[in-house]
């Protein structure tokens, strides 16, 4: 699959460009060394349906060259139901639209994917297709369960129902220290028409390798900017809103900072991230901000909820 970079040469004296890409936004390494007269390139090296950021550089000596900005392109030829081109945004953090539950995955297909808790009073009327960091994801507007058994034991429930992770491996490398529990590969799937999607809990960390991070003895570092997590909250607020800021380049964190009661009917929401204790780390909303803190639930029944999110298998 290859990805088309276009660009315009606004400086003089320009000896050459050079193109660098790499798959993090902080570590790109040289790709190519174009003329000076060149204002395109086909990258037919890239991998389909992997994100990949570049950088066109314009250099003027051999100790001179003027940095671009660092734009991100994923080659994907199908995303799956609902519409096909981004709205806004790009397959870094983008919002493609809306689908009817009618035509897509129904509120019983999710409470059969997310076995753990009793059943939400609210369907699932809405979903919304997202994109971040190069996978097509669909989201609920309302949560899939809504349990008041021990936030651990949902999290044990739901990874041994294979419905937590969507890593799909054959092997499982994550840790499983919590008692009771064994390696179970979380592949739990969904499939609509010809389109297969990981059933999974969303992420509230878009760093590092995730399945090193299930069932830790001690909490883990989070972040809000692109995470699943703050996607969702952000949700609940309407697309009015997060359109705009998509548009600006803004995380949702950075739009909601200060506004007050986001999404306090679903707080706190379980996420991948947990310990191995009688506490789970989740998402909760609270301060009037926008944020995924380091919070703990009590071992002891407190309602909490699972918003199940879709991730589309992509075909290769």
């Amino acid at each position: 699959m290859a990805i088309t970079l276009n660009w315009s040469n606004r400086n003089t004296g320009v000896t050459n460009f050079k193109v660098y890409r790499g798959t993090s936004p902080t570590n790109l390494a040289l790709l190519t060394t174009l003329a000076n007269t060149a204002t395109s390139y086909v990258d037919s090296s890239a991998s389909n349906n992997v994100l990949y950021y570049y950088r066109i550089n314009a250099v003027l000596s051999a100790s001179d060259e003027i940095p671009g900005t660092v734009t991100p392109f994923c080659a994907i030829t199908d995303t799956g139901p609902g519409p096909q081109v981004l709205a806004r945004g790009n397959m870094e953090f983008g919002y493609f639209g809306t689908l009817n539950v009618s035509d897509f995955v129904s509120s019983a297909d999710m409470q059969a994917a997310f076995p753990a808790g009793t059943a939400y009073t609210t369907s699932i009327t809405t979903w919304y297709k997202m994109a971040c960091n190069g996978k097509v994801l669909f989201i609920p507007n309302n949560p899939v369960r809504q349990t008041t058994q021990a936030p651990v034991s949902t999290l044990n429930a739901l990874y041994n129902a294979g419905a937590m992770l969507g890593t799909g491996e054959a092997t499982v490398p994550h840790a499983t220290t919590t008692a009771g529990s064994t390696p179970v590969v979380q592949n739990k799937k969904v499939v609509f028409g010809s389109y297969e999607f990981y059933a999974r809990l969303p992420k509230a960390q878009q760093t590092g390798d995730i399945r090193t991070n299930v069932f830790m003895t001690t909490a883990i570092v989070r972040e809000t900017s692109f995470s699943e997590a703050s996607m969702i909250s952000s949700l609940t607020v309407g697309w009015v809103a997060v359109a705009s800021a998509i548009a600006q380049g803004l995380a949702p964190a950075q739009l909601h900072a200060g506004t007050s009661s986001l999404i306090s009917n679903f707080s706190p929401v379980l996420t991948q991230h947990g310990n191995a204790s009688s506490a789970v780390v989740s998402l909760t909303i609270g301060n009037g901000i926008n944020q995924c803190l380091g919070a703990t639930l009590s071992g002891s029944s407190t309602t909490h909820y699972v918003f199940g999110i879709l991730e589309l298998i992509p075909t290769s």
